[in-house]
């Protein structure tokens, strides 16, 4: 007998060796976790563990630059005697507090004339005449010196929001750097400290370049960009550039940190200095023009929510609404807004539900007119047809509708969203929307379907919302499965017990057996016994559906028994009285017989002369999947 052996594969490891060849010396090592890769120290980046790669690393254009730039730079270090210790401490020191002082507040190239000047301004000190501080020394004490103490300063933010001033230089050997200072509320010393950060190497001086050095920088020290709440740059136009500058990129990218910041639903919230009397004279003058507009709507809104006035809450959060939709407009070739227009599009809706829910007596009225409103900034993303795919604000579509549909069935007004599914099944982004929009959008419309008795619709995008839907989701896989089970079993298809304990729809199972069985005696049981939960989910209607699914097996099981294609409209009768339909007479039957042949769910006719039903003597009850 042979035997198909399969080849060993080798995976080569990290080897401590290579740290002492000449041409790695000094800037490899193993990646932490992982054998399999090596780690530059000086670009930052991990290699696969083989000597071919490593080698190529060593020959970019990248990692040459950052040789030049750590290793042409050495300082060269010489024995001081003891009694001129001291003397030396006080200039090391002094040098230390040059270069914090240059990298906090200007760029390195004044250090070469700062000594000097200093030398020459303060002659009496020994200190002073023995300074000794240049672009060189000033970067490595940078690196060697202060940077050990960083982890003190992130200790000390831990994950609190925070503003980044920053600057970028080039120096004589034309190597790029970006200089970063943070700025937070430090709980140890109860006071906004200002602090360098890092110098950080940049491959390009553009914009691009400078926002990659910041990223990375956050990122390396485990700072959250999504709490940086401001940044201040000089006025020069890669950082403040309107269409490819530091700030318009940064907007792009993370504009959801304005849009946390203009929730409802962050901590900032709880805050009971910004509940202010006079909150107008608060932000003007702080803020530039819109978002001092929308900031003061907020505001207002906060404190509309805390003194529980949720009607001045809404009419507060639907102007801030309004506000956005003004620099929806004004954007021309831009989308940075849009997680802004998320997050105060759902705020309004959850507003609009409190009060509605404190004024029983508006009928849904207060939901309709957050509606109008989601809707003007439905109608701004629609009409943007010149932006590009990238920047165009039709990627926001989705979101909206999805609001919108949650309001409409809320007030029962499904009519109203055909014109909303119609745009997006037509949109040319339908399968770029990201997957938990398609999710929520496919159980909305999957819903609708199913109360149209479009059975086989409603099947498919309740599906497909149960299956993409996260698997640890479970609360909403049930609630998708509330409609999907119904619409499988008026399709034929029949849940497992298995399922139905997983997700905690146990009330299910006896309707299961009732109308696998025809026992509509047991159906009406069911129904009586979960109506708050069939009533609830909005259902009632099409469990009570599922009878006729029963009437169809309890005549497949007449049909069998008899064993003959000509079937007495008694035996049909006497099947209905036993299961429970004990006042049914022949007419009765025979019109339920014939509902049966109309729907397709029996095939055959109705001999009115003999009273018997005659079917058809191959597949006389088709499979119901194959009537929908």
């Amino acid at each position: 007998m042979d035997l198909l052996l399969k080849k060993k594969t080798y995976a080569q490891e990290y080897r401590p060796e290579w740290e002492n060849m000449d041409e790695f010396k000094g800037w490899l090592k193993s990646a932490s976790g992982d054998s399999s890769k090596a780690f530059c120290t000086y670009c930052s980046t991990e290699i696969l563990a083989k000597l071919f790669d490593v080698k190529k690393h060593a020959e970019t254009k990248k990692h040459k630059q950052e040789v030049k730039f750590k290793t042409g730079n050495k300082i060269p270090f010489k024995v001081v005697p003891k009694d001129h210790l001291a003397m030396h401490l006080s200039c090391d020191e002094s040098e230390a507090a040059l270069t914090l002082f240059i990298a906090e507040h200007c760029s390195i190239l004044s250090v070469d004339h700062l000594g000097e000047l200093c030398k020459m301004c303060f002659k009496d000190s020994k200190a002073t005449q023995e300074l000794k501080l240049h672009r060189n020394k000033c970067t490595e004490i940078k690196t060697n010196v202060l940077m050990p103490h960083l982890q003190e300063l992130l200790d000390d933010i831990g994950y609190q929001k925070f503003s980044i001033i920053m600057d970028e230089s080039t120096d004589v050997s034309v190597s790029k750097h970006l200089g970063l200072v943070i700025r937070y509320y430090s709980a140890a010393q109860e006071r906004i400290v200002s602090s360098f950060l890092e110098l950080v190497s940049i491959e390009s001086a553009d914009a691009r370049g400078i926002v990659n050095g910041l990223v990375s920088c956050l990122e390396s020290h485990n700072l959250d960009i999504k709490q940086m709440i401001g940044i201040g740059t000089n006025n020069a136009p890669v950082m403040t550039g309107i269409n490819n500058g530091v700030h318009a990129i940064l907007k792009r990218e993370y504009g959801n940190i304005l849009a946390r910041l203009l929730s409802l639903r962050d901590e900032h919230v709880g805050n009971r200095n910004l509940r202010s009397s006079d909150i107008a004279t608060l932000v003007e003058g702080n803020c530039i023009a819109p978002l001092d507009e929308m900031i003061i709507y907020h505001l207002l809104c906060v404190k509309a929510l805390y003194a529980r006035d949720f009607m001045g809450a809404y009419d507060n959060q639907s102007a801030f609404v309004a506000a956005v939709v003004r620099l929806l407009q004004g954007q021309k070739e831009e989308n940075w807004a849009l997680p802004l227009m998320y997050t105060v599009c759902l705020d309004l809706r959850l507003v609009a539900q409190k009060a509605e829910g404190c004024d029983p007596q508006s009928n849904g009225k207060i939901l309709e007119k957050a509606a109008e409103s989601l809707l003007a900034c439905f109608r701004v993303c629609a009409a943007d047809n010149r932006s590009s795919d990238t920047e165009t604000k039709k990627l926001g579509m989705l979101n909206l509708v999805n609001q919108l549909l949650k309001v409409y069935f809320r007030i029962n007004k499904l009519h109203l969203c055909k014109p909303l599914i119609r745009a997006i099944d037509s949109s040319p982004f339908k399968d770029q929307f990201p997957l938990a929009q398609q999710i929520t959008y496919r159980y909305f419309v999957g819903r609708k379907a199913m109360f149209d008795s479009d059975y086989k619709s409603a099947d498919e995008y309740l599906s497909y919302a149960f299956e993409n839907c996260h698997r640890k989701s479970n609360k909403n896989k049930r609630l998708i499965l509330t409609y999907l089970i119904p619409v499988k079993m008026l399709l034929g298809f029949m849940p497992s017990k298995f399922l139905l304990q997983k997700y905690d729809l146990m009330q299910f199972w006896d309707l299961v057996s009732a109308v696998k069985d025809g026992n509509l005696r047991g159906i009406d049981q069911v129904m009586e016994e979960h109506e708050s939960f069939f009533i609830r989910a909005g259902i009632y209607l099409i469990v009570e559906k599922l009878k006729i699914t029963a009437y169809r097996n309890l005549f497949r099981k007449v049909y069998l028994l008899e064993n003959t294609h000509q079937i007495d409209i008694a035996s049909f009768e006497a099947a209905l009285q036993i299961m429970g339909q004990e006042d049914v007479d022949s007419d009765e039957t025979q019109c339920i017989v014939a509902n049966l042949i109309f729907d397709g769910k029996i095939k055959g006719y109705i001999s009115y002369q003999h009273k018997k039903v005659v079917v058809s003597k191959q597949n006389a009850f088709p499979p119901l999947s194959s009537l929908y």
